[in-house]
């Protein structure tokens, strides 16, 4: 419910030019933050939808080959649970595992759910 009890001036929306306008605290890349993380001992999972214009693929692998992280498994095919059909691609770098998802955009979840729920379920798993 997204309930103005604050009485803001404006609608609640997805994607708010009022809040990102104003939000100025916010860093420009992630990656340094990325680089302590992985320092420390976590595994980062990220994933992308491969039909994203705003964070397209290409830009996050460019980025992720940048960083200089040790290759652990090359760029490769994933499927989900109850198909053969491919529902995208991943790379696993040292510290940092990229899945991309088939045709979906910024919101994985909504717009590809059980492969969303797969990718989820190979996190927790540890599945590289």
């Amino acid at each position: 419910m997204h309930a103005n009890i604050t009485k803001l001036p404006y609608t609640w929306t997805v994607c708010s030019d009022v809040v990102n306008s104003k939000w100025t605290d916010r860093p420009s890349t992630m990656f340094p933050i990325y680089k302590r993380l992985i320092a420390s001992g976590l595994q980062i999972y990220l994933y992308s939808g491969d039909v994203d214009a705003n964070v397209p693929v290409t830009s996050t692998r460019y980025s992720l080959d940048a960083m200089n992280l040790n290759v652990i498994t090359r760029w490769h095919a994933w499927r989900g649970n109850d198909s053969q059909e491919i529902a995208g691609y991943k790379v696993v770098y040292e510290g940092i595992t990229f899945v991309t998802v088939k045709g979906a955009g910024q919101q994985v979840p909504q717009l590809k759910p059980r492969n969303a729920l797969t990718l989820l379920n190979m996190f927790i798993a540890n599945k590289k």
